[in-house]
């Protein structure tokens, strides 16, 4: 699809000193350019979702705190007694909640016997392409330790 765009107009003063466009005179030339209907569709989908205020599913939304506002007071972004997600997975002043979390998993499944472990693994499984792209960051985890996060850290937060 075409669509005709006139040449740049460079806005002139009226006599109340308020900007208006100048008119384009016949011997000013038209530019064509060629727009993609599928791109348009694309590009007013995401404005749509963003005026929502949604994620688009293509669009990672989590993201590491940059280094350098992080060291400005590390109090404020280093997690004191509980880690969700990847980022500090596994650090040592946070080992004692990990355990916590196994608990809690343990009472999920004692609660909700028609589950089953099976289930939730099949589940994480099922979700785990679409939680990874919601980093901004590549997660440097196996399958099977990001699988075990996300049924970990979601029974935590249940």
């Amino acid at each position: 699809m075409y669509r005709t765009f006139p040449s740049p107009i460079i806005p002139t003063q009226n006599s109340t000193g308020k900007n208006q466009p100048k008119e384009m005179t016949q011997d000013q030339e038209a530019i064509a350019i060629d727009v993609d209907d599928a791109m348009v569709n694309s590009i007013k989908q995401k404005l749509h979702a963003f005026a929502a205020g949604e994620p688009t599913a293509d669009q990672p939304f989590l993201f590491r705190v940059p280094d350098h506002v992080r060291e400005s007071n590390k109090d404020h972004y280093e997690p004191r007694v509980v880690s969700i997600g990847p980022c500090h997975r596994g650090g040592k002043r946070l080992r004692a909640m990990e355990e916590h979390k196994w608990q809690y998993l343990r009472d999920f499944l004692a609660r909700n016997p028609h589950i089953g472990l099976n289930r939730c693994i099949h589940e994480m499984k099922a979700l785990e392409m679409r939680a990874r792209r919601c980093y901004f960051e590549r997660v440097d985890l196996s399958s099977d330790e990001f699988v075990e996060m996300l049924l970990l850290d979601g029974c935590f937060i249940i």
